[in-house]
């Protein structure tokens, strides 16, 4: 998944760590470069996933986090 890391006057952080949590578990993390984090996540189970990313701030901007849900469903059968 991709984090993009704005303050609310647009302006993009150029550093620091986001941490991707499922629950309370701890899924991933990403060093966020030019306002942008990339981290890989990887699901065990179907289903609804409520996920929180927490950007954890630098001496220019303070720590953040967003929470949002994703359902994880099986790939078709062809």
């Amino acid at each position: 998944m991709t984090a993009i890391v704005k303050a609310d006057d647009g302006s993009s952080a150029e550093a620091g760590s986001v941490e991707v949590y499922d629950g309370k578990t701890l899924i991933g993390t990403g060093d966020v470069v030019a306002g942008t984090a990339e981290v890989s996540v990887r699901f065990t189970t179907m289903g609804q996933h409520t996920l929180t990313v927490r950007y954890l701030g630098t001496p220019a901007f303070l720590p953040s986090e967003t929470t949002f849900t994703v359902r994880v469903r099986q790939k078709p059968k062809e």
